[in-house]
């Protein structure tokens, strides 16, 4: 059975037409083991690849839609949590100078 929105995990980030239930994908790839690789050639919403990488196995994301590989690409990019935080104080510092 499909949970919607039972988390909140990447699936309702965008509208993506092709998004599967991430609860679905999560119980396929516990077939495999930590740190598989888990290939998805039509990749889609990223569902897969993001899933993948929740349960600790290498993810390979493929498709020809350029929406698809952004839509990974921005999902999966790592953060630089001091960058994230300057950003945060510069933005809040400036709004609270407006109001």
């Amino acid at each position: 059975m499909v949970k919607k929105r039972a988390a909140k995990r990447h699936f309702g980030v965008h509208g993506y037409f092709t998004k599967q239930a991430w609860n679905v994908v999560h119980e396929y790839i516990n077939f495999s083991q930590a740190g598989d690789v888990v290939l998805d050639p039509f990749g889609g919403s990223g569902v897969t690849a993001v899933e993948a990488m929740m349960l600790d196995r290498q993810a390979i994301h493929l498709d020809l839609n350029p929406m698809s590989t952004f839509l990974i690409d921005a999902l999966t990019s790592p953060v630089d949590l001091i960058d994230l935080q300057c950003s945060f104080e510069r933005i809040k510092t400036a709004y609270l100078e407006r109001t």
